[in-house]
């Protein structure tokens, strides 16, 4: 299994939070678009925190939220990984490049069809660029 963190349940106000934090890789979309020789990519950081209510408390279970977070990025983190296997995660992301405000506009969007009142928040752990990038979205349902 891949790493994944949920760093927190917390009951404030009237519901229970659920953050779940795991990784991807992005592709930049605009690196690809200029470049004759590939793209830069980099580790994105992704956390999905969730509000329950009194009757349903965790409406998600972490696992789903784990596979939700992974389905979004151009590629999966792998913490242990072969060439062969390199290989294909590598031209996976190139064939997906994605926007930090895709991932989390993607998330977004699903979230409202399971009735889930959240927040999403990205980080590009940038490769080239001296600084991260960060996106943010709440959504109440």
């Amino acid at each position: 299994m891949f790493p994944a963190h949920i760093p927190k349940r917390t009951r404030s106000g009237p519901g229970i939070h659920t953050a779940v934090t795991t990784h991807v890789t992005s592709l930049c979309p605009c690196s690809k678009a200029i470049s004759d020789y590939g793209a830069h990519n980099q580790r994105s950081e992704i956390t999905l925190e969730i509000t329950g209510t009194a009757d349903a408390p965790y409406p998600l279970p972490a696992h789903e939220i784990v596979d939700l977070l992974r389905a979004t990025g151009s590629a999966p983190v792998i913490p242990l990984i072969k060439r062969p296997d390199e290989r294909v995660v590598t031209m996976q992301a190139y064939d997906h490049p994605v926007f930090l405000e895709d991932i989390i506009r993607d998330i977004s969007l699903i979230c409202p069809d399971k009735a889930l009142t959240h927040t999403v928040t990205a980080k590009n752990l940038e490769s080239i660029h001296s600084h991260d990038a960060i996106a943010t979205l709440h959504h109440t349902c």
